[in-house]
C-alpha cells in the first residue's frame, strides 16, 4: 500500500473547506473560523516543501550572524559545528529553535556591554527573527495535483449562560439571562453579548468581558480587574466608552475573571488585518482625532481610584520619562517571572527602548494604546464608542498618535489630522518621541504574541485563532517596530560618510554655491536643499511610504541613453520591496527589466545609497556625484551624474499631488559621463539628463487616471519640467518651471499636449507651452528619437517613457523625456500589442525604424 502524502491530505482538506464547507456557512463566527483554518492548512502545506528551503536559508544566515556576534562578544562557539543536512521541516524548525536560543543568550550578553557594534548586531538579530514571518506569506505552495511535480488541560469550565445568570442574580436580584453568545474578533480577551430580563419585565443588553483561561498577558490592563477599574474611572466622564457594572473573580466554577458592561450603539468599523483593505472617510478620522484629544485632556486625577489600587504612591507625580523608565523595568521583570519563548527581537527591542527613553518632563496622560478604527463602533461615518481598553496606560500623547499615524496617513493628510487634534484640546506633540512610542507599543503587543504562541505550543490553549499571530499579526508588528527605529543616514559630512563632502554644483564650468533660499520670478521663495536631500531618507510610518531615485538621459553623439528607477517600499505587508526599472538604449536595441523583489538589509547602503534587492543596480552619492552602477546580463554601466541646477522641490504642496504622490520631490537637470556596455559594445559617455528623487506616501493606482511628466535639458543654460495630473476625483492639475543658469522660474500655467499612438498607450513625444511668472511665453516641441518607446508596468499602471529631442521657442535644443500614463481601466489590463514600444523584459533588437 501507499501511504497518502501529507501534502495530499492537506490539499484535500483545503479543497473541501473551499468547495463544501465555507459556501454552506452563514454564521459569522463559523466563517471567521473557516478563514483561519484555511490559513493554517496552507501554512502546513508550505512546510511540506517550499518552506523548507526558506528555513534552510534562514538557518544559514542565522549561523553567519551567530559567528559575528560571537566575535563581537569575544566568546567561543557553544555548538559542535556539525552541519545538519536534514531536509524535513520539523528537524529544521528544531535546529532554528536551538539557534534562536543561542542567539538570545549572545544578544543578552552583548546588550550588557558598551561595544559600539552592539546596537547594529542586536538589530540584525531582530531582523533575522522577523525574516521568517515576513517571507513565509510570499512562499507559494500549489495544491497537490495542481502541478506536474506533485507526487494542557483546563480544570475550571468556561463561562456559561447558567453561571452568568447565577452570578447576576447574586449581584442584582431576580432576573433571567434570555440569550448568551460569544462575539467575534479580538484575541486578548473573550467577549460575549447577553440579554437580561428582570422580574419587572425590564430588558437590558450587556456585554461580558472575560479573561481567557490561558491569558496571553498577566500584567497591566490585560488583566480584567485592572481594565474594569480603569473604565470605572473613565466612564464617570462623558467619554464614549462602555460603563462597567459587575466584576466576577475567577473561581473553580469558571475558568477566568470577567465583568459586565453597557452595550454601546453602533457596529465595528473594521478588524485589524482588514484595515488596509478599507477606505475610511475623512469625517470619521477627524472624529478619531477629536476623541484622542478628549482622552489625552482627561486629568490624570480622574483615575485616582485606579492609582490607589494598582500603582505606586508616587506614580501620580511622575514625569513621562520616569513613567516609561519604570514601566520598561516592570516589563523586563515580567518576562523573567513568566515563561516566554526565546526571541532575539524581544532582546533587541528592550535594548533599543532602554537606550532611547525620551527626556520628557511632561506629566503622563491617559492613553488607549490600541487606538485605531478597529477599536471603535460607528453608525454611518459617526463614531459612537471606543472599545478594547486592555492596552490602556499612562504616558505621552505620542503613544496613541504614533500608533494610528500609519492608517490615518493612507486615508488623509496627517497634518490635517494633527490640526484637528490640536484644535480639539489635544496636547503638545513632540515628533521626536514617535519612534520610541511606536516601539513601546510594539513591545507590549509582541509580549502578548509571544505568550499566546507559547500557550498554543504548550497546549495551554487550543484556540486555532492564535495561529494568526504567526500567519498575520507577527510580521505586521515586528515590521512596524523595525521601520520606526531605522537610524537615518548621516546628513553631515564626516569621515564615515564621505559621500556628503561633495563638490559644489557647476554652472558654465564654474562652481556655484546656492543661497539657503531662492527668490523666484513672481515673488515665490523656495528652500535650496543641501546634500542631505541626495541620500536615503528615514522611512515614514505609512504602509504606502516609498522612496525612489530616477534617472533619464541621452548621449546624442553615441545614440545611447536610458531610463532608470530604483525604489524602496519598506512598509509593504509581508516585508519591504525593492522596485527596479532598468531600461538601456543602444543602436542595436533595448535591454529592459522591471521587477519588485524583497528589500534586503544590505540594500540600505551605509553611505545612504540604495541597493536593488538583487545586486544588479546600486545608486550612491559620492564626492558630489550620483553614481549609478548597473551589472545585468550582457549589459553594464557606470553612470556619473552631476547636477546642473539647484536642489529645490518645485512640486506644489497643496492638493492631491502633495499628499498622494509628491510629499518631497526633486527634479534636477544633470550631465552624464562614465561608461556603458551592451552586447560587447562599449561607449564612453557625454550626455545630458534629469534626475528625480522623491519620498513620502504614494498611491499609484487609486489616485490617478493619467499623468504626464515632461522634462528636458540642454545643460546649465536651459532646462524645464512640466507635469499634468488627472486625479481619480476628476481634478486636473498642470504646473511646471524652467531653470536658466541656476535660476528657477515657475509657470503660471502649462498647456501640455501628447502625441499618442493608436494603441492609446505609446506616445511619440508632444508639445508644452509655458506661461511663466516673469511674463514670458516659452514653447517646447519634443520629437521622439528613432528608438522604441519604453513601458514599465508597475502597481497596475503602464508608465510610458519616450526619449526625445527638443527645440524651444527661446532658441535652445537638447534632450527631453516625455512620460505618460493612462489608467482609465484601473489596472484591469496590461498592455500587450504596442505600436513601436517595449514592455517585455530582456533584450529587444532595434529592428527597422518607423520614420
Amino acid at each position: 500500500m501507499k501511504i497518502h502524502p501529507s501534502a495530499q491530505g492537506i490539499s484535500l482538506a483545503i479543497r473541501a473547506l473551499d468547495s463544501t464547507i465555507t459556501p454552506k456557512l452563514t454564521d459569522k463566527a463559523a466563517l471567521a473560523a473557516a478563514e483561519v483554518v484555511r490559513h493554517v492548512l496552507t501554512d502546513l502545506l508550505k512546510r511540506q516543501g517550499p518552506a523548507i528551503k526558506l528555513l534552510q536559508e534562514l538557518i544559514a544566515e542565522g549561523k553567519a550572524l551567530e559567528a559575528e556576534i560571537l566575535e563581537a562578544a569575544e566568546k567561543k562557539a557553544n555548538s559542535d559545528g556539525i552541519v545538519n543536512d536534514k531536509t524535513d521541516f520539523e528537524s529544521l524548525a528544531e535546529e532554528h529553535e536551538q539557534l534562536t536560543i543561542r542567539i538570545v543568550e549572545l544578544c543578552s550578553h552583548l546588550s550588557s556591554t558598551d561595544d559600539h557594534r552592539a546596537p547594529a548586531l542586536l538589530r540584525r538579530a531582530a531582523e533575522w527573527e522577523h525574516a521568517y514571518y515576513a517571507k513565509i506569506p510570499a512562499v507559494q505552495a500549489p495544491l497537490y495535483g495542481d502541478d506536474e511535480t506533485s507526487e494542557g488541560s483546563i480544570s475550571a469550565p468556561p463561562l456559561s449562560k447558567e453561571y452568568l445568570e447565577k452570578f447576576l442574580i447574586s449581584e442584582r436580584g431576580e432576573l433571567e439571562v434570555s440569550s448568551f453568545a460569544p462575539m467575534t474578533g479580538g484575541h486578548g480577551k473573550q467577549t460575549y453579548l447577553c440579554d437580561v430580563v428582570y422580574a419587572d419585565g425590564k430588558k437590558e443588553e450587556l456585554v461580558v468581558r472575560k479573561m481567557d483561561p490561558a491569558p496571553i498577558v498577566l500584567r497591566s490592563m490585560y488583566l480584567v480587574e485592572q481594565e474594569y477599574f480603569f473604565l470605572k474611572c473613565l466612564s464617570k466622564t462623558d467619554y464614549p466608552c462602555p460603563k462597567p457594572f459587575d466584576l466576577a473573580r475567577k473561581t473553580d466554577s469558571v475558568d477566568g475573571s470577567f465583568f459586565t458592561m453597557s452595550k454601546m450603539p453602533g457596529s465595528g468599523a473594521s478588524m485589524f488585518l482588514k484595515t488596509g483593505e478599507k477606505n475610511f472617510s475623512e469625517k470619521m478620522l477627524l472624529q478619531l482625532a477629536e476623541l484622542l484629544a478628549k482622552l489625552h485632556a482627561t486629568p490624570i486625577e480622574t483615575f485616582a481610584e485606579y492609582f490607589e489600587v494598582y500603582e505606586e504612591p508616587a506614580a501620580l507625580k511622575e514625569t513621562v520619562e520616569e513613567r516609561y523608565t519604570r514601566s520598561i523595568k516592570g516589563w523586563e521583570k515580567y518576562v523573567k517571572d513568566v515563561e516566554h519563548l526565546p526571541s532575539p527581537y524581544m532582546t533587541w527591542i528592550f535594548d533599543w527602548l532602554n537606550r532611547n527613553i525620551p527626556k520628557d518632563t511632561r506629566r503622563p496622560v491617559p492613553t488607549h494604546g490600541d487606538f485605531s478604527v478597529h477599536n471603535v463602533l460607528v453608525e454611518g461615518d459617526d463614531i459612537t464608542a471606543v472599545l478594547d481598553w486592555e492596552c490602556a496606560d499612562f504616558g505621552s500623547p505620542e503613544l496613541d498618535l504614533a500608533y494610528c499615524q500609519p492608517l490615518v496617513s493612507q486615508a488623509m493628510p496627517w497634518e490635517k489630522f494633527v490640526a484637528r487634534y490640536l484644535e480639539s484640546g489635544g496636547q503638545e506633540i513632540r515628533e521626536e518621541n514617535f519612534a520610541f512610542c511606536q516601539a513601546y507599543s510594539v513591545l507590549r503587543v509582541m509580549l502578548a504574541f509571544n505568550r499566546a504562541t507559547y500557550n498554543l505550543q504548550s497546549s495551554l490553549n487550543q484556540d486555532i485563532r492564535f495561529h494568526m499571530v504567526e500567519l498575520g499579526y507577527q510580521s505586521v508588528f515586528m515590521g512596524m517596530g523595525l521601520t520606526y527605529t531605522v537610524p537615518p543616514p548621516a546628513t553631515e559630512p564626516n569621515d564615515t560618510n564621505p559621500s556628503l563632502k561633495g563638490e559644489a554644483p557647476k554652472v558654465n564650468g564654474h562652481a556655484v554655491t546656492y543661497p539657503p533660499e531662492l527668490t523666484l520670478d513672481g515673488g515665490n521663495t523656495l528652500k535650496v536643499h543641501g546634500p542631505e536631500a541626495n541620500v536615503r531618507q528615514k522611512p515614514g510610518p505609512a504602509a504606502n511610504w516609498q522612496e525612489s531615485v530616477v534617472l533619464v538621459w541621452w548621449d546624442n553623439d553615441n545614440h545611447v541613453g536610458g531610463f532608470h528607477r530604483l525604489g524602496h517600499e519598506p512598509n509593504v505587508e509581508g516585508g519591504g520591496r525593492a522596485t527596479l526599472w532598468t531600461n538601456l538604449i543602444s543602436p542595436d536595441g533595448i535591454f529592459k527589466r522591471t521587477q519588485s523583489i524583497p528589500l534586503r538589509e544590505k540594500d540600505l547602503l551605509p553611505n545612504g545609497g540604495y541597493g536593488s534587492g538583487d545586486d544588479t543596480c546600486t545608486v550612491e552619492y559620492i564626492d558630489g556625484a550620483h553614481i549609478w552602477t548597473i551589472n545585468d546580463t550582457d549589459t553594464s554601466a557606470r553612470l556619473v551624474v552631476k547636477d546642473d541646477g539647484p536642489n529645490i522641490d518645485c512640486f506644489p504642496k497643496k492638493g492631491a499631488m502633495s499628499t498622494e504622490f509628491a510629499t518631497a520631490h526633486f527634479d534636477v537637470p544633470v550631465n552624464i559621463s562614465g561608461t556603458f556596455t551592451m552586447k560587447g559594445k562599449s561607449y564612453s559617455l557625454n550626455g545630458l539628463g534629469l534626475r528625480d528623487h522623491a519620498w513620502g506616501p504614494r498611491d499609484w493606482g487609486n489616485t490617478v487616471y493619467s499623468h504626464r511628466w515632461v522634462c528636458g535639458s540642454c545643460g546649465p543654460a536651459f532646462s524645464f519640467v512640466a507635469v499634468s495630473w488627472h486625479s481619480t476625483d476628476d481634478k486636473i492639475a498642470n504646473f511646471g518651471w524652467v531653470v536658466r543658469d541656476g535660476q528657477v522660474t515657475l509657470a503660471r500655467s502649462v498647456d501640455l499636449l501628447t502625441y499618442m499612438e493608436m494603441d492609446s498607450c505609446i506616445n511619440r513625444g508632444g508639445r508644452v507651452k509655458f506661461s511663466l511668472t516673469s511674463g514670458e511665453m516659452v514653447e517646447v516641441e519634443c520629437n521622439a528619437v528613432p528608438a522604441k518607446c519604453i513601458v514599465c508596468y508597475h502597481h497596475d499602471i503602464a508608465c510610458v517613457d519616450r526619449i526625445c529631442k527638443f527645440k524651444s521657442s527661446n532658441g535652445f535644443e537638447g534632450f527631453a523625456n516625455f512620460e505618460s500614463s493612462s489608467n482609465i481601466q484601473f489596472g484591469k489590463r496590461r498592455p500587450v500589442n504596442l505600436v513601436d514600444g517595449v514592455i517585455e523584459d530582456g533584450f529587444t533588437p532595434a529592428g527597422p525604424l518607423r520614420w
